[in-house]
């Protein structure tokens, strides 16, 4: 487990098939979505699991920086389709009320499309 700015995360280990779906996403979505700095080989493949809007989050981040929860094995999972979805991050950021109207669907991927060229 560790942390973005506004997100609990665990990492996941998978020899680089994320990195590769995520680059083949911003290829077919290209001049729809915006490429960032933390896509393509920065891209940290990760499942997020908590998010926050506070500032104040050094007990969470000394709790998650704990040994045991660093190297914790969530297990495995098969992954079969992912979603595009738009965030309005103003929205997204903002009160609690305002942030299940930041997400709206985009698109789907079956992921039998991306497969791996190794």
């Amino acid at each position: 487990m560790n942390a973005f700015p506004t997100a609990v995360y665990a990492k996941v280990v998978d020899d680089g098939r994320f990195k590769e779906i995520n680059k083949r996403v911003l290829e077919e979505l290209k001049g729809d979505v915006e490429k960032s700095r933390f896509d393509a080989e920065e891209f940290v493949p990760h499942i997020t699991l908590a998010t926050f809007n506070t500032k104040d989050v050094s007990t969470l981040l000394q709790a998650i920086s704990s040994e045991d929860l660093i190297n914790r094995d969530f297990g495995s999972a098969g992954v079969f389709e992912i979603e595009a979805v738009r965030v309005n991050l103003i929205f997204a950021l903002g009160p609690q009320e305002t942030q299940d109207s930041a997400f709206s669907y985009f698109r789907s991927f079956w992921l039998g499309k991306f497969k791996n060229k190794r």
